[in-house]
């Protein structure tokens, strides 16, 4: 996040008396931005299942549980060798891969390249605690993104989900 901000870390250490860690960030300029202290507005209830990949078992559980007190149905894998054996179960209806980006067996944009080999009409969302940018990195995204920012409220993750899921087309054609 310090990178990101275009800040810097300065780490001073000595035998016996410790380490001091000196976060450099960027000075804003203007006013600070007051939050507002209206109440945010219900979720929408959500409708159809989603594929959650994510390696960290705390940040999948809490995921999940967001994603499932909106409503939707939830398939979790822990890899995204897991995930494609998921897609490959035909009696599985998947209407969303949610996938964070950086995992140990595979990156997102190559997830969602073999997810979609097996399963065209899947939608795909990307989640990571980098920036777009830097977690999909230049070139490596054969087509626009669709993106949420860990870490997330379940206002931002019920609106990116529903937006994704909106540009999915009708499964009306036979195929479930």
């Amino acid at each position: 996040m310090i990178k990101q901000n275009n800040g810097f870390i300065q780490v001073t250490s000595a035998v016996g008396r410790g380490s001091t860690f000196r976060l450099y960030i960027p000075r804003m300029n203007g006013l600070p931005v007051q939050p507002s202290l209206s109440l945010e507005t219900p979720a929408p209830r959500g409708r159809g299942t989603i594929l959650l990949v994510e390696d960290n078992e705390m940040v999948r559980d809490l995921t999940r549980s967001m994603l499932e007190g909106l409503g939707y149905s939830v398939v979790a894998a822990d890899s995204a060798r897991a995930a494609l054996s998921l897609c490959e179960d035909t009696a599985q209806t998947l209407d969303l891969l949610l996938s964070d980006v950086v995992m140990p067996d595979m990156r997102g944009p190559e997830l969602r390249k073999r997810s979609r080999a097996i399963r065209p009409d899947l939608e795909v969302l990307f989640m990571s605690g980098y920036a777009p940018n830097l977690a999909i990195g230049p070139g490596l995204a054969e087509e626009p993104i669709r993106f949420i920012q860990k870490p997330f409220t379940t206002a931002e993750l019920a609106s990116s989900v529903e937006n994704a899921l909106r540009r999915t087309p009708s499964r009306a054609s036979g195929r479930e």
